[in-house]
């Protein structure tokens, strides 16, 4: 598929007193805005031919740091998966769950839901329609929603392989979780804390930093093109012994950048023809002060506000070495740290998750409550925790006896 933005370069011939300058200009950047696009059909998609999702896909695949905050963060939404309260003492129940909620599909929603902000299933029923016998993750990129009735209910859901291509991949309705008698529908989740000024979709929490992605994508890529083909001029040659025809120049301008282009050589060369009367060809150096300093600026800048959009109060929680200074290093920062990640970040996400899958439950008369299990380091427990045992075994994973057992252990050795 197309990327629904990309940088313009133009090449412009310009006369400037009676030389002829080969240039590229580069257009100015505008980041594509989101918006619902309503059609005359019935559907309204995630931007124009719902290409919002590609951009956010291209700001995932193109920027490190924003690929990997949203990976860490994805794997501790579904931590070591779904379970509830004593469990130990249903196996029989927490297999039935497991299998109809399969993990692998569970993490792939989880991934969704971070970076798209939102996630959809697929729900299959028996031919009676009374249980729900299969759930299946759902690309949400191929979805498009469908227009709301009058009382404000999406009642169906369009599907596409290809939104930029309906020609050959025609929107195919699929109704919505509960409104059908039908084999097959979908279940469409989103993250309403971040639905401001959209009625249909939600925005993702890191909007503000998606930029930021842009400008770690647009310095990696002139670094890279800056060794392999010399991105910024580092002299200008000027040819004074006439102006040949655009072929020629091409031609001499191709065997120029073959002798002093390449990795051992970094920084192109920009050529020039005159009809001056001098016929040796001039070498002026382009210097820029300060070059390697403003885009290591730029990169730790980026970098930051990359954090900061995610809310990542210390990057070592998710793996993630940086010189901004932001969190501590030490236990006890790592530990505050991790608490309120945790609570202000990843139960949001989980709470919405869980929402929504124990609807899915419900409709199979399953009552339990299912909670996802965290990824917490034991030696984050806090020893001191006052809390009843559905709390502590919702909030570690670890079931009360165990956390008594790991307390005790823990005094008696000095850990920390």
């Amino acid at each position: 598929m197309a990327t629904p933005f990309h940088l313009k370069y133009k090449i412009m011939d310009k006369e400037l007193k009676g030389s002829q300058l080969m240039v590229v200009n580069m257009s100015d950047y505008t980041e594509p805005e989101l918006v619902e696009s309503y059609t005359e059909n019935k559907y309204v998609s995630y931007g124009y031919n719902n290409s919002y999702f590609n951009y956010l896909n291209e700001c995932y695949n193109t920027s490190a740091t924003n690929r990997a905050v949203i990976n860490s963060i994805a794997g501790m939404i579904y931590g070591k998966g779904i379970d509830f309260i004593d469990s130990d003492q249903k196996e029989d129940l927490l297999k039935e769950i497991k299998k109809l909620l399969p993990a692998k599909d569970l993490r792939l929603i989880a991934m969704d839901f971070k970076t798209y902000g939102q996630c959809a299933l697929q729900i299959g029923y028996n031919s009676a329609h009374d249980k729900i016998v299969k759930v299946k993750h759902h690309p949400i990129m191929t979805i498009a929603q469908g227009k709301m009735d009058k009382l404000g209910n999406v009642n169906n859901y369009w599907y596409s392989a290809d939104w930029e291509d309906t020609r050959t991949y025609p929107p195919v309705s699929i109704p919505a979780f509960g409104t059908s008698k039908k084999q097959v529908e979908l279940f469409y989740i989103k993250n309403y804390t971040y639905s401001s000024g959209l009625m249909y979709y939600s925005q993702v929490d890191y909007k503000a930093g998606l930029q930021y992605c842009t400008i770690e994508k647009e310095v990696s890529n002139f670094h890279l093109n800056n060794i392999l083909n010399g991105f910024n001029p580092s002299m200008l040659l000027t040819f004074k012994d006439g102006k040949p025809n655009v072929r020629e120049q091409l031609a001499i301008e191709q065997k120029v950048k073959e002798k002093w282009g390449g990795s051992s050589n970094a920084g192109s060369v920009m050529i020039a023809f005159t009809d001056a009367d001098e016929t040796a060809p001039e070498i002026t150096p382009i210097q820029v002060s300060d070059l390697d300093k403003q885009y290591e600026f730029v990169s730790n800048e980026a970098t930051d506000k990359i954090l900061i959009s995610h809310r990542v109060t210390s990057p070592l929680l998710l793996g993630v070495k940086d010189a901004t200074g932001l969190g501590g290093s030490n236990a006890d920062e790592l530990k505050e740290s991790y608490k309120l990640f945790n609570l202000t970040v990843i139960n949001p996400f989980q709470e919405i998750l869980v929402d929504a899958l124990q609807e899915i439950l419900n409709f199979n008369g399953i009552d339990e409550d299912i909670y996802f299990t965290p990824l917490m380091p034991i030696d984050f427990i806090d020893e001191n925790m006052q809390k009843d045992e559905v709390t502590v075994e919702k909030e570690t994973g670890v079931e009360s006896d165990s956390a008594t057992k790991v307390e005790i252990t823990k005094d008696e050795t000095n850990i920390e």
